[in-house]
C-alpha cells in the first residue's frame, strides 16, 4: 500500500531533522563547544505541526526551522545549505549569550 502524502511529508520532515543533527554534530567539533550537544529539536505539534524548534537545556529557543526547509533538504545541496548557515549562525549567537553574564 502506498504511503499517503502526509506520511510522506513526515518522513521528509525526519530526514531534515536527522540531516540538522549531523550538522550540530559537526558544530561540536569544529568549534570545540561540546555544550552544543545539549541543544535538543522539538518535535512537530499539533499547534506547529510545519515546524521543530532547536532549544536548550531550559526549552529556550535557539531557531526555528520551517518544515518546508526540512522536507527539502535532504534532496536539495542548497536547501541544506541554507539550513546549516541558519544553524550555525544561531547556535554561535546562543553561545555568545551564555558567555554574558
Amino acid at each position: 500500500m502506498a504511503n499517503s502524502p502526509t506520511e510522506i511529508r513526515d518522513k521528509e520532515i525526519g530526514a531534515g531533522v536527522q540531516i540538522l543533527k549531523d550538522m550540530l554534530s559537526e558544530l561540536v567539533i569544529e568549534l570545540q563547544r561540546p555544550e552544543i550537544a545539549e541543544l535538543s529539536f522539538t518535535e512537530p505539534t499539533f499547534d506547529e505541526p510545519e515546524q521543530v524548534s532547536l532549544i536548550d537545556s531550559a526549552k529556550k529557543v535557539v531557531t526555528t526551522i520551517k518544515g518546508d526547509d526540512l522536507a527539502d533538504a535532504p534532496a536539495t545541496p542548497s536547501r541544506r545549505q541554507h539550513l546549516k548557515a541558519q544553524v550555525r549562525i544561531a547556535v554561535i549567537k546562543f553561545l555568545r549569550e551564555r558567555r554574558t553574564p
